[in-house]
This record gives structure tokens, C-alpha cells and sequence, in this order.
């Protein structure tokens, strides 16, 4: 199977909860699938780095602006009306990176994904029209207590 994984960090090495998952997932399907990971951020990764993940997949990356917060109370008041008023969280369009919705729209389909995962913030882009198993993959406790509360709901 042809896998697409997107992330927002770049998880090597796999030092922390954000990386230590999905660099896992990546070796471990690397051993049976082409493994492909879409890494949206504006972290600069050093060559080595990128040299170890590329013994378990192909690394594309799409540089992501600095997320800037507003510092103010009218800045977040702000936000606060704007997400009411197109009826979407503020933060979402923060996350969504204009390249990367072109790559996955563009490129994603000509690389025939099977597959196409995320975790985290990363799971925003799975909103792209894809024609792939769209696999979000929740871990965290926050997560956890999401998936209680909307069946609650």
C-alpha cells in the first residue's frame, strides 16, 4: 500500500509524545508499504535528520509561517467573532497551510495514496478532498475525552 502521513513536527528524533507516535507508525509501516510523510511546519530541520526518516519514508516538506496569537483582549475578542461568524474554530484556519492544501489536492492524487493519516493538529488536512482511507489517529487524553463527550452528545 502507497501511505501518506502528515504531520506538523518532524518526528525525528522521536523525543517527545508529538514524535515518538508517528515515528513509530512510519518505521513500523515501512517494513510492508511505501510510506510518504507530508511534514507541514516552520521548524528547519537539519540534513542528518532528514537522512535517518528517509530510511523509513519519502519526506516532503511545507514550510509553515510562525503561528502568531493575538496579545490583546480586542485581538482575541477578534477571533472569538470571527470563528462565530464563518462558523469554524479561528484556530483551524491558523493550522491550514495554503501549500499544503495545493500539494494534497494536486500531488497527493497523482501519487495514488491508499491511505492518508494524521494526528494532532495535522488531522485539519484530512478535511482535502482525497480519494484515500482517511485515517485521524487520536491518542492523546484530550482526544480521549472528545470522542466521550460527542457520544454523549
Amino acid at each position: 500500500m502507497r501511505i501518506l502521513t502528515i504531520a506538523t513536527a518532524f518526528p525525528y528524533p522521536p523525543d517527545n509524545g508529538t514524535k515518538i507516535l508517528p515515528y513509530e507508525r512510519i518505521r513500523h509501516l515501512s517494513q510492508r508499504h511505501d510510506v510518504t510523510l507530508l511534514c507541514v511546519s516552520s521548524e528547519r530541520v537539519a540534513p542528518e535528520r532528514v537522512r535517518e526518516m528517509e530510511q523509513y519514508c519519502r519526506c516532503v516538506f511545507v514550510d509553515a509561517p510562525q503561528n502568531t496569537r493575538p496579545s490583546t483582549d480586542a485581538g482575541r475578542a477578534w477571533q472569538a467573532f470571527s470563528s462565530l461568524s464563518i462558523r469554524e474554530p479561528y484556530y483551524i484556519r491558523d493550522l491550514l497551510v495554503p501549500e499544503a492544501i495545493t500539494w494534497l489536492t494536486h500531488e497527493a492524487p497523482r501519487q495514488g495514496f491508499d491511505v492518508v493519516e494524521a494526528d494532532c493538529e495535522a488531522t485539519v488536512y484530512l478535511r482535502a478532498p482525497l480519494k484515500a482511507l482517511k485515517v485521524a489517529i487520536m491518542h492523546s487524553v484530550a482526544d480521549t475525552l472528545a470522542r466521550r463527550e460527542l457520544a454523549v452528545g
